[in-house]
Protein backbone atom coordinates (compact mmCIF):
# COMPACT_ATOMS: atom_id res chain seq x y z
CA UNK A 1 0.00 0.00 0.00
CA UNK A 2 1.75 3.36 -0.99
CA UNK A 3 2.15 5.53 1.63
CA UNK A 4 -0.18 8.70 1.82
CA UNK A 5 1.58 11.01 4.51
CA UNK A 6 1.71 13.27 1.99
CA UNK A 7 -1.53 14.02 1.42
CA UNK A 8 -2.55 14.67 5.18
CA UNK A 9 -1.78 18.13 6.38
CA UNK A 10 -1.36 19.27 10.02
CA UNK A 11 -2.86 22.14 11.21
CA UNK A 12 -1.01 24.77 11.59
CA UNK A 13 -1.04 26.67 15.19
CA UNK A 14 -1.38 30.63 15.08
CA UNK A 15 1.76 32.11 16.17
CA UNK A 16 2.12 33.96 19.61
CA UNK A 17 1.17 37.07 20.04
CA UNK A 18 4.92 39.08 20.57
CA UNK A 19 5.09 42.67 22.51
CA UNK A 20 7.55 45.11 22.86
CA UNK A 21 9.45 45.09 26.21
CA UNK A 22 12.18 47.17 27.69
CA UNK A 23 14.72 45.21 29.78
CA UNK A 24 16.69 47.55 32.24
CA UNK A 25 20.37 46.61 33.75
CA UNK A 26 21.20 47.62 37.10
CA UNK A 27 23.78 49.88 35.85
CA UNK A 28 20.55 51.68 34.22
CA UNK A 29 21.48 50.42 30.57
CA UNK A 30 18.12 49.42 29.16
CA UNK A 31 17.24 47.57 25.38
CA UNK A 32 14.08 46.38 24.38
CA UNK A 33 13.54 42.58 22.93
CA UNK A 34 10.38 41.52 21.37
CA UNK A 35 8.78 38.87 23.66
CA UNK A 36 5.66 36.82 24.34
CA UNK A 37 5.11 38.61 27.92
CA UNK A 38 2.82 41.45 27.93
CA UNK A 39 4.86 42.63 31.18
CA UNK A 40 5.88 46.33 29.06
CA UNK A 41 9.23 46.74 31.38
CA UNK A 42 11.56 44.24 33.11
CA UNK A 43 13.50 45.83 35.62
CA UNK A 44 16.86 43.38 36.59
CA UNK A 45 18.97 43.73 40.29
CA UNK A 46 21.18 41.56 39.17
CA UNK A 47 22.73 40.56 35.60
CA UNK A 48 26.25 40.24 34.32
CA UNK A 49 27.23 43.21 35.47
CA UNK A 50 26.53 43.34 38.94
CA UNK A 51 26.68 38.90 39.84
CA UNK A 52 29.39 37.61 41.48
CA UNK A 53 29.72 34.55 39.13
CA UNK A 54 30.24 36.84 36.25
CA UNK A 55 32.62 39.84 37.89
CA UNK A 56 34.55 37.47 40.56
CA UNK A 57 37.10 39.94 41.20
CA UNK A 58 34.61 42.74 42.51
CA UNK A 59 33.53 40.11 45.55
CA UNK A 60 30.71 42.77 46.55
CA UNK A 61 27.46 40.91 48.83
CA UNK A 62 24.78 43.11 48.87
CA UNK A 63 21.68 41.99 50.66
CA UNK A 64 18.77 43.49 48.34
CA UNK A 65 16.62 40.89 49.24
CA UNK A 66 17.19 40.20 53.18
CA UNK A 67 17.68 36.59 52.61
CA UNK A 68 21.44 36.84 53.81
CA UNK A 69 20.36 39.23 57.04
CA UNK A 70 17.72 36.26 57.94
CA UNK A 71 20.27 33.39 57.32
CA UNK A 72 22.79 35.28 59.60
CA UNK A 73 19.63 36.25 62.17
CA UNK A 74 18.71 32.09 61.84
CA UNK A 75 22.37 30.36 62.02
CA UNK A 76 24.74 33.50 63.63
CA UNK A 77 27.46 34.35 62.29
CA UNK A 78 29.77 31.61 60.43
CA UNK A 79 32.59 33.28 59.43
CA UNK A 80 34.60 30.90 61.60
CA UNK A 81 34.12 27.19 61.10
CA UNK A 82 36.59 25.94 63.76
CA UNK A 83 33.84 24.97 65.95
CA UNK A 84 32.70 22.61 63.03
CA UNK A 85 35.99 20.72 62.43
CA UNK A 86 36.34 16.84 63.40
CA UNK A 87 39.40 15.63 64.72
CA UNK A 88 40.55 12.27 64.10
CA UNK A 89 39.83 10.88 67.85
CA UNK A 90 36.13 11.81 67.55
CA UNK A 91 35.67 8.70 64.86
CA UNK A 92 37.31 6.26 67.86
CA UNK A 93 35.33 7.54 69.88
CA UNK A 94 32.40 5.30 69.06
CA UNK A 95 31.95 1.98 70.20
CA UNK A 96 31.21 -0.65 68.00
CA UNK A 97 28.64 -2.80 68.85
CA UNK A 98 28.77 -6.22 69.31
CA UNK A 99 26.79 -8.79 66.96
CA UNK A 100 25.18 -11.36 68.78
CA UNK A 101 24.01 -14.29 66.78
CA UNK A 102 20.21 -14.71 67.71
CA UNK A 103 18.99 -17.99 69.93
CA UNK A 104 17.57 -21.29 68.36
CA UNK A 105 14.01 -21.26 68.69
CA UNK A 106 12.63 -23.65 71.46
CA UNK A 107 12.24 -26.98 70.71
CA UNK A 108 14.88 -27.05 68.36
CA UNK A 109 13.86 -28.04 64.78
CA UNK A 110 10.50 -29.59 65.83
CA UNK A 111 9.37 -26.05 66.67
CA UNK A 112 9.63 -24.65 63.46
CA UNK A 113 6.65 -24.10 61.55
CA UNK A 114 5.72 -26.39 59.24
CA UNK A 115 4.81 -25.20 55.46
CA UNK A 116 1.49 -25.60 53.55
CA UNK A 117 1.59 -27.68 50.77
Amino acid sequence: MPRISSLITVPKSPSPHFFYQRVVHSDGSSFVMRTTTPKALLQLTKDTRNHILWNPANNIVDDRTGELSKFTSRFGDLSSFDDLALDASAFNAVPKKKVVPPKPAAGGAAAAPKKKK
